[in-house]
């Protein structure tokens, strides 16, 4: 468009011949950035009706600029990742839906387990999740691909002049750094889900052929799932042991309890198995509450306690999201309700709490006294055993009370025994 006096020149010329006034943009480089300027050209006439004057009235425009270019971003990129939006894409395919840019290939990708994600850290950490995924796809993708967030959990690639067996090899190379991403150090495991397709014939009807790479994305998010939702438990539970105080060594002791217990109480042994899993996931929503709060030594404040007690939701909700584990989500609920009704967060009382919660409050408090934590020394099993009698009926179940009180006791007893014998 030439330099600014170019224009000044090219606008005044085009005033005195056409007589009429004239506007044009323009900008320069300033110490503190580049600065945008719009300027009028007005012809001012003499008596004898010939222009006598030009009258140039420059105003600065960078503000309305940057905001109209933050405008179109937003118009046509996702505001968390950055990454283009559904809309753009949509255009861009119909754009590059041409005979020169064949064969034209579509990669969706479905992140796995985001709601896992922001039901176990919010929304914020589930937002970091969506980043990495578009650092990854950036990595991994060419400059004139369309890369785009096409749904809440899914992604979209159109990629030009790309043959069936490029993107298949593109999208294997996608699945390795995944791997890769598994021992990134990061808290929690990225996991996708891909499908792939290619229009190849101008024939073809691109719509359909996006709908067939969505297609073989979801059988690949069946085949899949299992393992997928897996890893990532795996990674919070992992998450959780590292910062928090639920040990390995303290779910399998609860584990084994439990499992005692629900034999002396005569549970079935599908029962028995859903309580080793209650033993080693029940305090997993734990992993949204700061360290700090559940180590400290002191008091909780009423805010710091009151974030404590959203575990048992958050654990509900994660546990939720996972077909295999549903059966445990309500005792995760329930683990803290008190028999007299005075526990959180339903205030459930009596035998409206779930069984396996009322089995593991009495296993997991005896395991937690007997243990003992950073901010409480551990106390004799005689102890222990006296001070859940003593709960009896007001948090404890009477009658699972009773029953662990007899197997522990006597098991308590039988031990003693036979290490004093000969």
């Amino acid at each position: 468009e030439g330099t600014v006096s170019e224009k000044w020149r090219a606008h005044v010329s085009r005033v005195l011949e056409t007589g009429q006034p004239s506007t044009f943009d323009w900008h320069m480089r300033a110490s503190d950035g580049i600065k945008y300027f719009n300027t009028r050209v007005i012809p001012e006439y003499s008596s004898d009706g010939q222009i006598s004057t030009l009258l140039g009235i420059t105003r600065e425009t960078t503000e309305h600029v940057l905001a109209q270019r933050r405008l179109m971003h937003l118009s046509m990129h996702d505001q968390v990742t950055g990454l283009y939006n559904r809309a753009f894409f949509d255009a861009e395919m119909k754009r590059l839906d041409v005979p020169r840019q064949l064969p034209l290939s579509f990669v969706i990708a479905d992140l796995n387990g985001l709601k896992m994600v922001n039901d176990a850290f919010g929304h914020f950490q589930g937002d970091a999740l969506l980043k990495r995924v578009a650092v990854l796809l950036r990595r991994h993708f060419r400059q004139e691909d369309v890369i785009a967030r096409w749904g809440g959990d899914e992604f979209a690639v159109l990629l030009p002049r790309t043959s069936a067996e490029e993107v298949e090899d593109i999208c294997e190379r996608l699945r390795h750094a995944l791997e890769g991403e598994e021992t990134s150090g990061h808290a929690v495991h990225l996991s996708l889900s891909l499908g792939c397709a290619t229009k190849a014939e101008s024939s073809e009807d691109a719509s359909a052929v996006l709908r067939k790479a969505e297609e073989r994305m979801y059988r690949n998010k069946l085949l899949q799932s299992a393992s997928a939702r897996s890893a990532l438990l795996s990674s919070l539970e992992g998450s959780l042991r590292e910062t928090h105080l639920e040990t390995e060594e303290h779910a399998l002791r609860l584990g084994r309890l439990a499992a005692r217990l629900g034999r002396s109480m005569g549970l079935s042994a599908d029962q028995i198995h859903q309580l080793q899993l209650l033993a080693r996931l029940h305090d997993i929503g734990k992993i949204s509450i700061s360290a700090s709060i559940l180590l400290k030594e002191g008091s909780l404040t009423e805010q710091e306690w009151s974030e404590v007690k959203r575990h048992p939701e958050i654990g509900y909700r994660i546990i939720q999201s996972v077909p295999d584990l549903a059966s445990i989500a309500e005792p995760i609920l329930s683990h803290h309700e008190w028999w007299d009704g005075s526990g959180y967060p339903r205030g459930l009382r009596g035998q409206e709490i779930p069984l396996e919660a009322r089995i593991l409050a009495v296993a997991d408090a005896y395991d937690v006294m007997t243990s003992g934590r950073p901010y409480r020394a551990a106390i004799s099993s005689c102890e222990a055993l006296e001070e859940i009698e003593r709960l009896s009926g007001v948090q404890f179940d009477p009658a699972v009370v009773r029953i662990f009180v007899d197997e522990i006791g006597e098991g308590r007893v039988r031990s003693s025994s036979h290490s004093s014998s000969p």
